[in-house]
């Protein structure tokens, strides 16, 4: 039956044209979620100088001066490095000073402090009462940015001989009193926006795990507003603006519906994935945006038969493929798995095509849809092999010249030519995921991922006994969770109903969650979010299919329940905005609304360690 449906001669995929009050309507959607998501998005300031301590810095106090119960040192862009801290009451005899690293997860009494998370204030607790500090490097140059000691009343202690170090204490307003994601590097920052840096200033790449591209997009943001939270994470926004656009086009594309695209994008806004991930610096919303242009693309060409076309549009659409696969695979190699998918839905409309080309022939005399079969027949001569043999060079030579062009100013901080390094770079980037360890905190497997077992922590910082900041990624619950009933009711449609669009979702979808079942390495929930426009669309399509079901008097009940379903997913968004935005909230409302699952810890479980830890 479903060769029998490809036989047909069907007219290209005709779009509704876009309305004044439909674009007006998009254009405030996507004005409101960009509000939102650049809003309170990262500081403008960081610090700038710096001073390089080959031995010791010695810093002097009055003689009765408050207890020293913090000490803040900023990071910059160099290798991380050993130090310690030292007290003394007469410059004579010293002492090592006792410190806990907000960084240990687990509080520990520390003698010497790893400087290791760059672009980033270092916070260690402790008590000195002595006059006389001192910093000793265990490492030779090590620098500091910045140096903040701060009494036990939150006032920030200036050293008598500041001037002789003006490089540490020149930024001291910059320091907040409790550094959050919005001053520093959270989770994986840390390496993108430290090898956007290096990359701008000709510098070694710390990050040589992923392919360039991500950065090389990272390190334009950084070139427009600089090196600071903001820039570092400014392009990760606008990516996420522009997949609510591609998403509500997307949807056009398959169902042509306004309100099935406007669901659809609505949808998209209020995922939690989708705003936490495109809000810190990381290359994940890069790739998962170029792979919705792959399929789109793809979609478009399948949607345009030659036949009832221009050969330069049918072209137009496989090199517009062909160039958004080659910046998802110079993203992230994730980005190969959606090429099976890509080559399933471009061999289903070859063959499709040709069924028709043989449909025609068997009646050259006859017309379909108010095409001629002798018009197809006399298209297929000229048109059939140059998409076929222009389709495999796009998708390959095409992927391949990208992929080597994100390489063009790579730097492993070798001597070696551009071809040698890229391929240096291709067996260190295999090996190196080869080789992950599988222990993590916040690892989960893929099947756990639908059901979010076990959100990522990306930032989680206690302000104060009862306010606390965090960002934890993972799904809006109605979002994630009706998804699983969705997939199962598209293998439904598909199975019963021989539903093509439902297949579309389907292999998309499944052509970026079953290769992570044989990936033996540690994984985690951000690995999702490429599949997440997929699972919003198979909700919206459900929602579409069953309006067309509930046809007649019954109509009503299926808008009824879609408003519900997006006020749901509205109420939950808000709900948990404090735990995926940052935003300063009460411990106590976490833990009493928010924790639905045991390992739903949104909180630092250490926190009460850390006060009494030098009391």
């Amino acid at each position: 039956m479903m060769f029998e449906v490809m036989k047909q001669i069907t007219r290209k995929k005709t779009l509704k044209k876009m309305t004044i009050l439909e674009l007006v309507m998009l254009g405030i959607m996507v004005f409101i979620y960009a509000m939102v998501a650049f809003y309170r998005l990262g500081d403008h300031e960081i610090p700038n100088t710096q001073y390089t301590c080959s031995d010791v810095a010695s810093f002097e106090f009055p003689k009765e001066h408050s207890e020293i119960t913090k000490v803040m040192c900023y990071i910059g862009e160099k290798d991380a490095f050993l130090f310690s801290l030292e007290e003394s009451e007469d410059l004579i005899h010293w002492s090592n000073v006792s410190v806990v690293d907000d960084e240990e997860q687990i509080p520990t009494k520390l003698k010497e402090v790893k400087a290791k998370r760059v672009f980033s204030w270092q916070t260690l607790h402790c008590s000195i009462m002595a006059p006389y500090v001192r910093l000793v490097a265990k490492d030779e140059k090590a620098v500091l940015r910045e140096l903040v000691f701060w009494d036990e009343n939150g006032n920030r202690l200036l050293p008598d001989n500041s001037d002789k170090y003006k490089q540490l204490f020149d930024e001291q307003k910059i320091c907040p009193k409790v550094s959050t994601y919005m001053d520093s590097t959270i989770f994986d920052e840390l390496f993108y926006a430290r090898t956007a840096y290096e990359y701008l200033h000709g510098l070694k790449w710390c990050e040589r795990t992923h392919p360039p591209m991500g950065k090389l997009i990272v390190a334009l943001g950084i070139r427009i507003f600089g090196m600071n939270p903001f820039g570092w994470r400014f392009m990760g926004v606008l990516f996420g603006v522009f997949m609510l656009f591609l998403m509500y086009f997307f949807m056009r594309r398959l169902c042509d519906r306004r309100w099935v695209c406007f669901l659809a994008t609505a949808l998209l806004s209020l995922d939690f994935m989708h705003f936490t991930q495109t809000r810190i610096n990381t290359i994940d919303v890069y790739v998962t945006f170029f792979i919705m242009l792959m399929y789109y693309f793809v979609l478009c060409f399948v949607q345009t038969p030659y036949y009832d076309s221009s050969l330069r549009k049918c072209l137009g659409y496989i090199l517009a493929c062909g160039i958004s696969t080659g910046f998802a695979c110079a993203t992230k190699w994730t980005g190969v798995y959606a090429i099976a998918g890509v080559w399933l839905f471009f061999i289903y409309g070859m063959v499709k095509e040709y069924l028709q080309y043989r449909y025609a022939c068997e009646n050259p005399e006859g017309e379909s849809g108010g095409i001629s079969h002798s018009f197809v027949m006399e298209q297929f001569k000229g048109k059939y092999g140059k998409i076929l043999f222009s389709f495999i060079g796009c998708m390959i030579l095409v992927p391949m010249v990208i992929y080597a062009c994100s390489y063009l100013k790579f730097s492993d901080g070798t001597a070696h030519g551009w071809f040698r390094k890229m391929m240096d770079n291709q067996f260190y980037m295999y090996h190196f995921h080869s080789n992950v360890e599988n222990l993590h905190y916040y690892s989960s497997w893929n099947f756990e991922w639908p059901t979010m077992k076990r959100p990522i922590g990306y930032s989680l910082v206690q302000i104060s006994e009862h306010m606390q900041s965090c960002i934890f990624a993972f799904g809006n619950p109605v979002i994630w969770w009706s998804g699983i009933l969705a997939l199962l009711y598209m293998l439904y449609r598909i199975m019963k109903k021989k539903d093509r669009i439902a297949c579309f979702f389907v292999l998309a979808y499944c052509s970026q969650f079953l290769p992570w079942g044989y990936v033996s390495r540690m994984t985690f929930i951000y690995h999702y979010f490429t599949c997440v426009p997929f699972v919003i669309g198979m909700i919206a399509y459900t929602f579409a299919c069953m309006d067309r079901a509930d046809c007649g008097k019954n109509r009503k009940r299926t808008k009824v329940m879609t408003g519900v379903f997006l006020g749901i997913a509205f109420g939950l968004f808000s709900m948990f905005y404090p735990v995926i935005s940052g935003c300063p909230v009460k411990t106590s409302y976490v833990k009493k609304y928010l924790m639905w699952r045991e390992q739903w810890e949104f909180y630092d479980k250490f926190y009460e360690t850390k006060k009494r830890i030098f009391k």
